[in-house]
């Protein structure tokens, strides 16, 4: 679980420093680089939106169709 929010600290970290990077220095604006941003901001999303889930149904118990609990 650890391991999961190091993952999406580094990774939205890194990812909106690819973005300010292209964004800011006008030599890294070239069409090839379009295609970098493109997945910078996909992979932002997921990082934002998909990984919280994650860590937190890791976290919570699951109750089975019998009652008991596992974790």
């Amino acid at each position: 679980m650890v391991l999961l929010v190091f993952g999406s600290v580094f990774g939205t970290c890194g990812n909106i420093l690819v973005i300010c990077s292209v964004a800011m220095w006008k030599p890294l604006r070239i069409a090839g680089n379009a295609f970098v941003v493109n997945l910078a901001v996909s992979d932002l999303l997921i990082t934002i939106m998909s990984n919280p889930f994650g860590i937190v149904g890791k976290c919570t118990p699951v109750v089975s169709a019998d009652g008991k609990m596992t974790a």
